[in-house]
């Protein structure tokens, strides 16, 4: 079940301390989407001033983004600071473009199944067998 809150009521910090006050027991599942945890956290931190609070008042805004977000103490830190740097929050990280290329196209793995069908063997050899599939190469295991 996914219950929308609409916090933006929460103006002042007395109502925030209030907030996280009385949600001990209430347990936020936080948006799986970065960019939209980022925004929240961009917007609350704009809407609280959070650049001139003192160091007290910087933390209920803390111990408020960790109870909506689901990040830790230490990554709303690191958040905190680039945003505070003038940066927009965005995922800092991408997948690599040349990760685990792969070796053998379709036809080639196709082609491999056949050969071995047609030897009777499956890939990696018998279980049992002292030699390692159609190769004939001594099995690691086997020679002792």
């Amino acid at each position: 079940m996914v219950i929308d809150m609409n916090e933006v009521k929460l103006a002042t910090l007395n109502q925030v301390r209030a907030f996280l006050a009385g949600t001990i027991a209430v347990e936020f599942g936080a948006s799986d989407r970065s960019d939209d945890r980022y925004g929240h956290i961009a917007e609350v931190l704009g809407r609280f001033g959070y650049r001139r609070l003192n160091k007290p008042d910087k933390g209920v805004v803390l111990r408020y983004l960790q109870r909506t977000t689901g990040y830790s103490r230490q990554q709303l830190t690191r958040l905190v600071k680039r945003r505070l740097a003038g940066k927009i929050l965005t995922k800092a990280y991408r997948a690599p473009t040349n990760g685990l290329k792969r070796k053998f196209t379709e036809t080639d793995l196709a082609l491999l199944a056949e050969t071995d069908s047609l030897h009777g063997t499956l890939p990696g050899g018998h279980p049992n067998s002292s030699t390692c599939g159609h190769l004939k190469i001594p099995h690691p295991g086997a020679c002792r």
